[in-house]
């Protein structure tokens, strides 16, 4: 700033110098016109410009030298600021690159701990699994089965008795009359017992010519049967009508079968006896192997019915039988060497 202000003091000396010698230079001319050009004379002004130039000179000389100068501290301090800039920007682009290394190194660490973690969680869900098999397959060898069967009679609500209404005549025409007589009147002694509308079914004749010793027709045979259906026969008074359709029928009578309209509840109670029995022989079968029954593994069941006479022998009143057979499958606590808390208590 010092050698600014001394170039500025400079210039403004100069300038005061050069103003001086105007002024002098236009002193004769000026008086010259105010004497109108006569002959007088002016006194006559010589000027020595020789110290002014060299002081001018000397003052250019001291100016440039200072802007010479200022110029050179002005390139030092510009040299001074690059240098500083540039090291200011080496410091920062070192900074950063350090920053940049120790975060990949953060990073780097990062990944290899989550690879090592995921690895640790790899290996734990393998054991778990193998643990998770084994286990379910000492469950699956570790149970007991046990199996229960029942056969109960369905009670009958209905009875079907086939009588056989037989004619021999003749000719076709005499026995096909002679036929329907019987039916007539067969009838007639039903409706006498009570049992009318769909009680008895008059069914399809069946009708047969008789040969003799040539092959020739002899007579003719019509055969009408007849189903007749008694209510409630295990009971009064369906019993009795159905002994007495019997005796009606006489030799003509050919088969009688009980029925059952609706033997849901009969099957309820098989399947609950054959359940019964078969937790009672899978029970017995746990204390044999000196273990204990766990959980219900599966259930399996086959319930049907089938019709069985009454009395042996062929054409014999039948009856419906339900037959219910139930197997399952327990889980069997102790043997195995599972824990008596993983099963369920035997009384569930």
């Amino acid at each position: 700033m010092r050698q600014r202000y001394t170039f500025l003091i400079g210039t403004a000396s100069l300038l005061l110098l050069i103003a001086a010698a105007q002024s002098l230079l236009a002193v004769a001319p000026a008086a010259q016109a105010q004497t109108g050009g006569g002959s007088a004379s002016l006194p006559t002004i010589v000027l020595d410009m020789s110290p002014v130039a060299g002081a001018i000179r000397e003052q250019g000389a001291q100016m440039v030298q200072a802007a010479q100068a200022q110029s050179a501290g002005l390139a030092r301090l510009a040299d001074v600021q690059a240098t500083s800039v540039a090291q200011l920007v080496d410091a920062q682009a070192t900074n950063i690159a350090r920053l940049a290394d120790a975060h990949a190194t953060d990073v780097t660490q990062l990944v290899q701990e989550a690879q090592a973690q995921r690895t640790a969680l790899a290996e734990q869900s393998g054991t778990a699994q193998a643990g998770v098999q084994y286990l379910a397959q000492r469950l699956a060898n570790c149970t007991v089965t046990g199996t229960g069967y029942v056969e109960l009679p369905a009670q009958p609500d209905s009875a079907t008795a086939q009588v056989d209404v037989k004619s021999l005549e003749v000719t076709l025409d005499e026995a096909l009359k002679s036929n329907a007589a019987k039916v007539a009147e067969f009838t007639q002694q039903l409706q006498g017992l009570g049992l009318t509308g769909d009680a008895v079914r008059v069914m399809n004749s069946q009708i047969a010519p008789v040969l003799g010793d040539d092959r020739a027709i002899t007579a003719y045979r019509v055969l009408t049967p007849l189903l007749v259906t008694v209510a409630r026969p295990g009971g009064t008074p369906g019993s009795e009508v159905l002994a007495q359709v019997l005796a009606l029928g006489g030799g003509s009578f050919k088969d009688v079968s009980f029925a059952t309209t609706d033997a849901t509840s009969i099957e309820k109670d098989a399947r609950r006896q054959a359940f019964a029995k078969a937790r009672a022989q899978a029970a017995e079968y746990a204390q044999m192997a000196q273990g204990q029954l766990g959980d219900i593994i599966s259930i399996s069941e086959d319930v049907n019915s089938r019709r069985e006479p009454l009395i042996p022998g062929l054409g014999k009143p039948t009856i419906r039988v339900i037959n219910a057979q139930v197997s399952v499958v327990y889980a069997l606590k102790g043997p195995c060497g599972l824990p008596t808390a993983v099963a369920a208590p035997v009384g569930r």
